[in-house]
Order: C-alpha cells, then structure tokens, then sequence
C-alpha cells in the first residue's frame, strides 16, 4: 500500500492564514468598541457636571468631668477647602478648653460646661458653597449661648469669599443690604427699633454671617444682635433680584436668568406689576404667577395673600385664585383687596402665602412686600 504524501507547506501556510485573519477581526473589533467608548466619555464629560455633595466628617466628641465636646462639621472632598473647615473647627474647639480650663468648675455634674457645634450647608450653581456653623455653648449662667458663623467658599478658585467680594467694587452695598434688612425687621413689628438698627446697621461686623442660597443672599444675627435672647436667631433673606445692580457679576448672572419679570422675588412668586414701596388704595387687583420652588397651586388656589398696616392689623386678605390650570406650572393668579386706609399709618406690608396642602412647616413659604398707602 501507498501512503500520499503530504504536503504541509500548503497546510501551515493555510493555518496561518486563518490565524492572520481572525487577529484582523479581534483588533479592528477592539478598535471600534474603544473608540465608540472614548467618544461617549466624551459626552458624558462634557454634558454633565460634577455634583458636588457635602458629607459629614467623624464627629468629634469628648467628656470630662468638667465638660462635653460634640462637633459635627462638613467635608465636600476638595483638599483646600475641607482643610480651611478642619482649622475652623480645631481653632473653635482650642479656644472653648480654654475658657472651659478658666471657668470655676460646676458644682452640679448635670449642669457642666458643654460646647457642641454642628452646621447646614447650601451650594449655589455648582460655583459658591455656603456653610453655617451653629456654635451652642454653655458656661455657666441662666441659659446657653449661641454663636453663629459661616464659611463661603469660591469652588472654582478653591478660595474663601467675603461679603464684599459678591459685591461689585465701591457699589455702597453695605447701605443697601442693611436699608433692606433693617426694612424686613421693622416689618415684625415686635423688635426695638434702636436695636435693630444698631445690630442692623451698614457696618461689616454686623453682616459677618451670611450664606448664598439659590435665589438670594441669607443673613443671620445672634441672640441679642437685633432682639432679645427670647426671640431667637434672625435670618434675613435679600433676592438677589433685589440687589441685581451691585451684584459681582463673576458669580451672578441674574439679568441673564430664564426670567424675563422685573418683579420675580427668585423664590417662584412672580407679581405682573407691583412692586416694592408702591402707592395703593382700595380696591386692590393683584395679578402675578406661580412657577414652582414651593410655590404651586392646589385645587383652584396658589396661595393668599394678606394686607397688614404697619403695626400688623390685619386690613384684608383673599385667596390668589388660579387663572389658569392649577395643575400645570406656571400658574397664573388673581386676588382683589378691599381696604380701609388706616388714619394713622402710611406704610403697610403685603404678605404672600404659598399653597401647601401638606400642612408641613418646612413646606410654609411667605414673601413680604412693602407697600404705601394712598392717603390723598
């Protein structure tokens, strides 16, 4: 019997055919998933921002028989930053030992000297982080104290901001800012008015804490700054579109906004043609718009609103009913005040409602709005 011969010169050179061919397909397949994935991270770099969150850092905590120690204090992940919070809280903690250390030891264990610190943050289009720290402490005395500080920070330029860097250089906005909130104390009607505007006053010590929120700048006072230690801290809000003029436009583009009304207040109210410090008389028609953050509507109505004199008498007060869908946003309203003007008060405040069928206070949002009554 014969055997073929084989020729396996035509053999390899076959397999190595094959092989060459499926190495083409591998890295030409290889070379197509890879550059479709870099072109859709491309995308995503490009058309998403990074969210920044603030987290909580480990609690600080410490007891003797002297005194208690709880420290909360935020950490966003941005080395610079997170380092400026750290030296705060660390210089805040040396400081209280040592008034502690100072202070005559309590004679009663359940009444020892404490500190606890903990804080709430805002972020303001990705660009200004605001942080204020309620600083609660006691040293002996008929009650606790409470010191309220804030931290401002520029996210871009990982730097610290001040009150006067918001402001556009040399624009007085220490005068206007204190008109506006000397203005919105007064409207309570329940502070002395020396207090309010020695507290209140244009001068830098008295705005040192403050936050920016997302439609406005947010001012706080200390027990004592501006009222008694019964009635509390005071926080006071300025829209930015309140201050628009004199506004830093490096951080604010407010006449840019997708809001074309002179009189949106930032916070989703919108009033067609009334504005602050305006002359009225009886009747009053209000017309205006709500379009969302807190403000809404719920079975016909997006809220009330109330006319009060200057000592806050109630003059009227009525609905702001839906002129439009009252389940699609924006809405419009209408309401009608009908007035007496009171003899002996020329200036009086409108105070709008917003429609919250949760009945939850966090949900409440109130606008209040100066107005002069026509007397002639």
């Amino acid at each position: 019997m014969i055997k073929k011969k084989k020729n396996w010169g035509i053999k390899i050179l076959f397999f190595l055919l094959i092989v060459a061919v499926v190495f083409a397909i591998y890295y030409f397949y290889k070379s197509f998933f890879s550059n479709e994935s870099q072109n859709n991270s491309s995308i995503d770099l490009t058309s998403q921002k990074k969210i920044l969150k603030v987290k909580d850092a480990p609690t600080i905590s410490e007891e003797t028989d002297d005194y208690s120690i709880i420290v909360t204090y935020p950490t966003i992940g941005i080395a610079s930053i997170d380092t400026v919070v750290k030296d705060f809280i660390d210089e805040q903690i040396t400081a209280y030992k040592k008034i502690f250390f100072e202070a005559v030891p309590p004679q009663d264990s359940s009444y020892k000297n404490y500190l606890t610190i903990g804080y709430s943050s805002k972020i303001y289009n990705q660009r200004i982080l605001s942080y204020k720290f309620n600083i609660i402490y006691f040293t002996g005395g008929a009650h606790p104290n409470l010191d309220i500080q804030t931290k401002v920070f520029d996210i871009n330029n990982q730097k610290e901001l001040s009150l006067g860097d918001l402001f556009i250089f040399n624009s007085d906005y220490l005068k206007t800012i204190s008109d506006y909130v000397i203005n919105q104390l007064n409207q309570k009607g329940i502070f002395s008015s020396d207090w309010i505007n020695e507290g209140a006053g244009p001068d830098l010590e008295n705005y040192k804490a403050f936050n920016v929120s997302d439609y406005s700048l947010v001012f706080y006072f200390d027990p004592y700054a501006v009222a008694s230690y019964a009635e509390g801290e005071q926080e006071v809000e300025i829209p930015f579109l309140h201050i628009q003029d004199i506004l830093n436009p490096e951080y604010f583009n407010i006449k840019n906004s997708n809001s074309s009304s002179a009189n949106n207040i930032g916070v989703g109210l919108i009033l067609d043609t009334l504005k602050e410090n305006d002359i009225i008389s009886s009747p009053l028609i209000i017309t205006g718009s709500v379009a969302g953050q807190g403000w809404t509507g719920y079975e016909g109505q997006t809220g009330r609103v109330d006319l009060l004199d200057e000592v806050g008498n109630l003059l009227a007060s009525s609905s702001l009913s839906a002129l439009t869908n009252w389940m699609e946003l924006p809405i419009k309203f209408s309401a009608t005040l009908t007035f007496i003007i009171p003899k002996d008060s020329s200036r009086g405040r409108l105070v709008f409602y917003n429609e919250n069928p949760s009945d939850k206070e966090e949900n409440n949002k109130v606008f209040t709005l100066p107005i002069i009554f026509n007397n002639k």
